[in-house]
């Protein structure tokens, strides 16, 4: 045991030692930073050609708003002042920037983020006409709607109405921004974890290669299997310290914007069309985990890899080039279970329409979210890569040079 621990630390150190790692942390801990904290907020806002304010402020102005609207219920009220303040703007709040116009922003702007929300609800019918039975009720008609455009069966669509009729309804609006802007920023998050493990694991079995060190693991007493184990080891803990490290880079900016407030929110707050049962808190807990769970699986993968090709540079051209084609490719929802097994990939998971798909994964007459399902079968698939690695690397001194 003693001898194992050794080796884990004498890998763990020599990786951190490398200038290159050192250097894409430091680099990719300042772009998350960077990106969380301007991202979207640079620039000023110009109609025709005069200066009204700022994307900043623009911004800290919505944040204000939305604090004031906390603990509101969305309901009859909400819609009778929302109908009496596009009264009260007349036709100027009509047209394409009219939060910038001053009826605009005298009489509705209080109330945006309750108009962002019935935006996302999808409401087409006049804002004059608008009142909670109709708010609701197309609520419903989308979320139908877009079951349909998924190819839900009747099963999958039966369990969903199951998880709606659970909400208490009318929903209450509450202040979370702090939340909604880390969710939105996960896939970004996830995009940077990948490229640094793409680019600083490959060494920890290349490195042998590369230096022609590793006939001399033949002479020592424990042979590669125990140094296997270490290696392996070490690609995980700095794959989970990785993730730790780039999520806390989205998060602790993020709060320091908007605030830490909105934990017990519920995630209809910022997805009216979404059936599941749980907090903004419970939302954000869910991409933590599996965000880890997903640097594990990758971690595993690209050290497997570089044992199989002995090239680093060959191992980051395989990764780099799935993490584009990813970014290119869209399965069309008509091709139902390539769809759904693209939606379960890394870069595809870690984000909200990945995570909260209404998609779901039949077992034994039972379904199971995304959420649930995915992070099993990925934590097999390390273990399934792991056995694989390990027999490739103690066979190769075998049939190799």
């Amino acid at each position: 045991m003693q001898l194992f621990l050794s080796l884990v630390k004498y890998e763990f150190l020599k990786l951190l030692k490398r200038r290159m790692v050192c250097v894409t942390l430091a680099v990719s801990a300042a772009v998350m930073v960077l990106g969380v904290t301007f991202g979207g907020r640079l620039g000023r806002v110009y109609v025709e050609g005069e200066l009204i304010t700022t994307q900043a402020d623009l911004d800290l102005e919505l944040a204000m708003n939305s604090k004031r609207l906390s603990g509101r219920v969305l309901d009859e009220t909400m819609t009778e002042e929302l109908r009496e303040a596009y009264r009260q703007a007349g036709e100027e709040s009509q047209g394409e920037i009219v939060y910038l116009a001053e009826p605009y922003r005298k009489y509705i702007w209080p109330l945006e983020p309750f108009v962002r929300w019935v935006r996302r609800v999808g409401l087409d019918v006049p804002i004059e006409d608008l009142n909670e039975e109709t708010l609701y009720a197309k609520r419903l008609e989308r979320m139908e709607e877009n079951w349909s455009d998924s190819l839900l069966s009747e099963g999958e669509k039966e369990y969903l109405r199951g998880q709606n009729e659970k909400l208490e309804t009318p929903f209450t609006y509450e202040y979370c921004f702090g939340y909604e802007h880390i969710c939105d920023m996960m896939n970004t998050t996830a995009f940077v974890l990948v490229m640094i493990l793409t680019v600083c694991l490959p060494g920890i079995f290349t490195g042998e290669h590369s230096r022609r060190t590793d006939q001399l693991i033949l002479v020592t007493a424990k042979g590669k299997d125990v140094l296997y184990r270490a290696k392996i080891l070490v690609g995980v803990l700095f794959s989970l310290l990785a993730a730790l490290v780039q999520t806390a880079c989205t998060v602790i900016p993020s709060f320091v914007l908007y605030g830490c407030s909105g934990f017990s929110a519920k995630l209809q707050v910022i997805a009216p069309e979404s059936v599941w049962s749980m907090t903004m808190g419970e939302a954000l807990m869910i991409f933590t985990g599996l965000l880890f769970v997903m640097a594990l699986l990758w971690g595993i993968v690209t050290m497997v890899l570089s044992e199989c090709l002995k090239k680093g540079t060959a191992v980051m051209a395989v990764l780099f080039g799935f993490i584009v084609f990813s970014m290119l490719l869209n399965v069309p929802d008509e091709y139902r279970i390539a769809a759904q097994i693209w939606d379960a990939t890394p870069l595809q998971l870690i984000s909200y329409w990945g995570v909260f798909t209404n998609r779901l994964f039949p077992l034994l007459g039972h379904y199971f979210t995304s959420w649930q399902a995915v992070p099993v079968v990925y934590l097999l698939l390390s273990a399934l890569a792991a056995r694989a690695g390990k027999r490739r690397y103690t066979g190769f001194q075998v049939s190799g040079r």
